[in-house]
């Protein structure tokens, strides 16, 4: 089992000593493109910022020694980002793929799912009855290429995941990602 060691700042001095660890210890690296759970920011544009900040994780990433393979990106829906920057962050996902690391995302029960529920006019949802948001945002993900989701409630994302790529496979369906994330890249996790 391969572990994650998750920096939400992207690869500070002891990730990088960490990564010095044969790779059964570290598995792969997050580099997550957001400062701290809590904080929004005011980004001139929230796709180019993050995918900025990203770039220069990697970078980082790869200067400490980190494997090409090992390095994973985290747009970080939910951290740092009002609702609709999580939602444009979740449309723009085609464009994180293409910096060609693996892609994970963690739509799950998220603040943002009862943003938009506020937005409607509906009652807001309380984090454990958000699995209905939380289908369509891995749906979304899963179509904009992300190699893996993380989930609450497995099973039911499972299924998600599952029709999503059964409907791309014989449809071509996706938001744009040319077919180069999830099965074109070995397989979708949960």
């Amino acid at each position: 089992m391969a572990w994650m060691i998750r920096r939400r700042r992207g690869l500070q001095l002891p990730l990088a000593e960490a990564t010095r660890m044969p790779p059964r210890i570290y598995g792969s690296i997050l580099a997550v493109g957001v400062p701290t759970a809590g904080e929004n920011i005011a980004y001139k544009s929230v796709i180019d910022d993050v995918l900025a900040e990203l770039s220069a994780a990697t970078v980082r990433a790869s200067c400490s020694g980190v494997a090409f393979k090992r390095i994973w990106i985290d747009p970080g829906i939910g951290f740092a980002k009002t609702a609709a920057n999580s939602v444009e962050v979740l449309a723009a996902l085609p464009r994180f793929v293409r910096l060609g690391y693996r892609v994970i995302v963690g739509p799950s029960r998220k603040s943002f799912i009862a943003a938009m529920e506020r937005a409607a006019g509906v009652p807001e949802s309380s984090p454990s009855q958000r699995i209905g948001g939380t289908a369509a945002a891995i749906t979304a993900a899963v179509l904009g290429g992300a190699h893996a989701v993380r989930v609450h409630d497995v099973k039911e994302m499972r299924q998600a995941v599952l029709l999503t790529e059964a409907l791309r496979s014989i449809g071509g369906l996706s938001l744009g990602t040319s077919g180069s994330g999830g099965s074109a890249r070995g397989g979708f996790a949960c």
